[in-house]
């Protein structure tokens, strides 16, 4: 797969990327991310023309990125550390509470370079934290509520916040340990409900209902937030 990232002014840095078993021109946006996927025989210089022409609506789906900075709190329990040595490559280490990333002198934090080492980092301790925290919750809930699932895993979703399968296989948002925890048991008892009820209708809200009450004040609090890393 070829690709390569294009500043496009008023929206940033975009990566576009060409796949051979891509039909047509597909535009994605992911927290502070744009990426655009385009058949590999379509010239980049029209996939950027299709992303102009959708500007707008990057715009208002876009969320700013925001620069993760040392003592930055992420997810449930863990702290960033940055610092640094005379060294030439970049690493990082997730502990149970700590984000350690050790850059090159000279190398300002706030780059583009340092940020995304930094949120590669984030992103491994948010799926560390939603194997360990989330899914037990989940299983609690499933006990409690006599809800019975084949499976329960963690994966990095582009938008949803879980998925249910035919199977009753849950899989989870890796970001999902980051949101309150109120909404975090919203949306496991939306995949649970799942398990009984594959679709969205009338008798799956009401399954979800008997549980939380306030279920569509949760849901549209949920909506707030979107699956990339936030710092507190």
């Amino acid at each position: 797969m070829a690709q390569k990232i294009v500043t496009v002014a008023g929206i940033g840095p975009v990566t576009f990327q060409k796949r051979g078993n891509t039909r047509s021109i597909r535009l994605h946006v992911q927290g502070s991310k744009v990426k655009v996927t385009l058949p590999s025989r379509v010239p980049y210089a029209i996939a950027e023309k299709f992303l102009l022409a959708r500007k707008a609506w990057v715009l208002e789906n876009i969320t700013p990125a925001s620069v993760i900075n040392i003592g930055a709190y992420i997810g449930k329990q863990h702290r960033v550390n940055i610092q640094y040595r005379d060294t030439s490559r970049p690493s990082s280490r997730v502990s149970d509470t700590a984000i350690s990333v050790t850059l090159p002198a000279g190398l300002d934090s706030q780059s583009s370079e340092a940020q995304r080492i930094i949120i590669k980092a984030c992103e491994k301790a948010l799926l560390q934290e939603t194997k360990s925290l989330v899914v037990p919750r989940l299983q609690d809930l499933a006990y409690e509520h006599e809800f019975v699932m084949k499976s329960a895993s963690v994966k990095r979703l582009r938008s949803r916040w879980g998925s249910c399968d035919t199977h009753k296989n849950i899989v989870l948002n890796s970001y999902l340990a980051q949101l309150p925890w109120k909404l975090i048991d919203y949306v496991l008892v939306h995949e649970l409900a799942h398990t009984r009820h594959l679709d969205h209708s009338s008798a799956f809200w009401q399954e979800v209902g008997a549980i939380y009450p306030d279920y569509q004040q949760r849901r549209k609090a949920t909506k707030a937030y979107s699956p990339h890393v936030i710092t507190t």
